[in-house]
């Protein structure tokens, strides 16, 4: 459209009328690319589509059955006695069989528990020994020994005090600080408490031998003459 300035009309009148044109012209494009869309005809190109997509995304028989039993029980879970009684599943993937001997709730004892509350002493003892480093650190001595009867409960358990220097407390395996020996007892008391509590009883415990050597009691129970 061209708009001709030799119509013989006034400036102001033309300029208006160019305006209104102009403004004509912007309302019809805008018109033109915001016109909304046909519904029916969007519905009829895409339902082949949407058919197809919910034709993908059909329910998994197992989670089909599931629906429809929570819609039969208002949606509430089902008790065990009505899973008892539905039979067995048909789940594609299966369903583990339940053993026949069903293992009961008891559990077992606790081996590091006392089975008793006798402190006593019995006719078994089980004694340990945590030794610590003296000397050059190379040679062990007594920092700690334990006794307890047969039935788990403790009978003697105290730190001890070497007669030599300690160098090395050797606290990542015998789990002996320094702080522990301001209570521990000199060396020769508890040698001979140690003695008389098993004499003339069964010793039970790992690696004895060592045990009895950094105790140096085999000759205050009668085992002067006994080798490992």
């Amino acid at each position: 459209m061209v708009l001709s300035r030799d119509n013989g009309m006034p400036p102001t009148a033309q300029e208006n009328l160019t305006k209104s044109w102009i403004e004509l012209l912007r309302r019809s494009l805008l018109n033109l690319f915001h016109q909304p869309p046909n519904v029916s005809d969007l519905a009829t190109k895409w339902a082949p589509t949407m058919k197809q997509h919910k034709n993908s995304q059909q329910l998994n028989p197992n989670w089909a059955q599931l629906q429809q039993k929570l819609k039969s029980h208002g949606s509430r879970p089902p008790k065990s006695s009505e899973l008892s009684d539905s039979g067995p599943s048909k789940s594609v993937l299966g369903k583990r069989k339940e053993r026949a001997d069903a293992e009961p709730d008891d559990r077992c004892p606790d081996p590091l528990m006392p089975a008793n509350s006798d402190f006593g002493l019995t006719d078994a003892i089980a004694m340990d020994c945590e030794m610590v480093g003296v000397a050059q650190g190379n040679k062990s001595a007594l920092g700690r020994v334990t006794l307890v009867n047969k039935w788990g409960n403790v009978l003697y358990d105290e730190f001890v005090r070497p007669i030599d220097r300690v160098v090395d407390y050797r606290t990542q395996v015998s789990g002996i600080r320094p702080s522990d020996m301001r209570k521990a007892k000199d060396f020769c008391t508890v040698q001979k408490k140690v003695a008389e509590l098993i004499k003339g009883r069964v010793l039970v415990g790992h690696a004895l031998h060592n045990d009895l050597k950094v105790c140096n009691i085999l000759f205050l129970v009668g085992l002067n003459g006994l080798s490992f």
